[in-house]
């Protein structure tokens, strides 16, 4: 009789999830559906997460501005020359296309604005000066050829009338009336011939001088023009860099965003969504 009272009493002193009957059991397991998955909760407003959140973003947004800032400051003076010319540029091109209907007038005019817009109308004034100055030194060379040739001719001259004298002075003895009209003739040429020879070779070095300086102005033009192609070139190459630099700067600053300000929205969109 106590044995049965004992084991009664056990009975009645066990938990509550020891009493459980198998139909409950099966309601307890039942009620949450095997296809549905549990979700994120969204993250509360009044979370200290959510302000942490918060303040990254703002941060990351100052930083930004901030770089913009500095970046425009530092490149401002620097691309005031290219802003005027893309302004001048871009007149041109109105002007073209309101004014010009023959296909090849429009290229050329573009070309010519192209030009302009990327400072090579300077290197072509250089290159025409240097057309101009090879010419001018081909005209001069000619000219001292011209030169060279007539001290020659005019050397030839008073060496024919110098040998003519010569050989009325050996004959001297056998001279006549003739021989002495002859003589004084061939003196007074001999002396105009000298005073020719004289005043053709001074043309001669004159024009070998001038030849001189013309090359020496030609060989200066060519090393302007191979100077100014040169920071052309530079030139070129600086905004090409600094560009390539800008589309890093843009690309990165693109992925900070991404990561800080649209994922994070586009999570909680799809969070609430599923919620």
């Amino acid at each position: 009789m106590s044995f049965r009272l004992l084991r009664s009493t056990r009975l009645g002193f066990q938990p509550a999830r020891f009493r459980h009957t198998p139909k409950h059991i099966a309601r307890l397991t039942t009620s949450i559906p095997p296809n549905d998955k549990p979700t994120e909760k969204p993250v509360p407003d009044n979370s200290p997460f959510k302000h942490l959140q918060d303040a990254s973003v703002e941060k990351t947004l100052a930083a930004t501005k901030a770089y913009f800032d500095k970046v425009q400051l530092d490149l401002k003076p620097r691309l005031e020359p290219y802003i005027t010319k893309i302004n001048h540029a871009s007149e041109q091109l109105k002007r073209l296309t309101s004014d010009v209907s023959d296909s090849k007038e429009a290229l050329r005019r573009a070309s010519r604005a192209m030009n302009e817009l990327t400072g090579y109308d300077q290197i072509d004034a250089v290159k025409q000066k240097v057309n101009n100055q090879a010419q001018l030194f081909e005209s001069t060379r000619d000219q001292v050829q011209e030169a060279k040739r007539n001290y020659e001719q005019a050397i030839e001259t008073r060496s024919s009338t110098q040998r003519g004298i010569n050989e009325l002075l050996q004959r001297k003895h056998l001279w006549t009336g003739d021989d002495v009209t002859q003589f004084t003739e061939l003196y007074r040429l001999e002396h105009a011939h000298s005073q020719a020879e004289m005043q053709a070779k001074e043309a001669y070095q004159m024009c070998e001088k001038k030849m001189d300086r013309e090359y020496m102005e030609l060989a200066r033009s060519i090393m302007e023009r191979y100077h100014e192609e040169q920071l052309w070139s530079d030139k070129i190459r600086s905004v090409s860099t600094y560009g390539t630099w800008a589309l890093m700067v843009v690309n990165l600053l693109l992925f900070v965003a991404v990561q800080t300000v649209f994922e994070p929205r586009k999570r909680k969109r799809l969070t609430d969504r599923f919620e």
